[in-house]
């Protein structure tokens, strides 16, 4: 039988989540029956008998238990990259992801967490923006970066770089998140950002270095997002801006505040559909460039 208490929280995770494929949302379920990881090894045969869980769960926790060893050498070799591990049960994991219904267990940094201590918002939007919209956001950015507030967005072209560069010309740090692992970062397009993000923030992933982006990845590193904003903002969007509205309904199904800037004179930067649906989602209209404080205001 296995020691799992030789075993780092981390090492027990990654062979758990990532080596034998256990699901957030299930390692969530089995944390609230069993507690820590170490507890969930050793009651393999309970939940083998748990109704409340499918036959193959059991199966996958045995899995581990016979990885961690695998597992152990990876979070060795992290460290030696200098890749930050955070666990959910550690003080610094940030706490606004337990809004989520599926906290991921771990995350993997390059540079630095957000400030605890300080307010963050989200913000997103299409990869296709108009010079209007680049304009919005960078100056959305700069408002909010002037009064202390963090900002955070995917590493996507379009508004998401917007954002990191609207924090880099004010000299303020952003985060990014990925869709994949650390180690998949688009050079050509990505990288570039990627280096100034880290300079002064840092670079977000719940995947493993090696992982390469995929449909479900790109949904989870959205949940992701909405998750780590005390609110979001969408500057501008559209029908095919999937990312931006992929993060709305993220919003609505967590209950996180989500804002729409609108011209007073020209409305938002966005078209019929794509608005009708954000709004159903719940979407709060922020109108003027002279309402960034309401943003701020409503920060908790």
């Amino acid at each position: 039988m296995n020691d799992f208490s030789q075993y780092s929280e981390n090492s027990r995770l990654i062979a758990l989540v990532h080596l034998a494929g256990l699901e957030s949302r299930i390692f969530d379920s089995l944390f609230r029956r069993y507690g820590v990881s170490e507890n969930i090894y050793a009651s393999v045969s309970e939940i083998a008998d748990d109704d409340d869980f499918p036959e193959e769960i059991a199966f996958l926790v045995d899995q581990a238990s016979s990885r961690l060893e695998e597992a152990a050498d990876i979070e060795n070799m992290l460290s030696h990259r200098e890749i930050q591990i955070t666990n959910r049960f550690e003080e610094k994991y940030p706490s606004q992801l337990f809004e989520l219904n599926d906290p991921p267990p771990l995350l993997f940094i390059r540079g630095t967490l957000p400030d605890p201590k300080r307010k963050i918002v989200a913000i997103a939007g299409t990869e296709g923006p108009s010079n209007e919209g680049l304009e919005k956001t960078t100056k959305l950015v700069r408002e909010l970066t002037k009064r202390g507030v963090q900002v955070i967005s995917s590493l996507a072209g379009g508004i998401d770089a917007a954002v990191h560069l609207g924090a880099k010309s004010s000299q303020s740090n952003s985060f990014g998140v990925l869709d994949g692992g650390l180690d998949k970062i688009d050079i050509q397009e990505t990288m570039p950002v990627a280096i100034d993000v880290v300079s002064q923030g840092g670079i977000i992933s719940e995947f493993l270095p090696e992982k390469e982006a995929d449909e479900s990845s790109f949904g989870l590193s959205n949940r992701l997002i909405a998750g780590l904003g005390q609110a979001v903002v969408l500057t501008e969007f559209y029908e095919n801006s999937v990312r931006a509205l992929d993060i709305a309904t993220c919003c609505n199904d967590i209950g996180k505040l989500l804002f729409v800037l609108v011209d007073p004179d020209s409305g938002a930067l966005s078209d019929e559909k794509a608005l009708a649906q954000v709004m159903h989602e719940g979407a709060i209209p922020i109108e003027g460039a002279d309402r960034f404080d309401n943003i701020i205001k409503s920060l908790v």
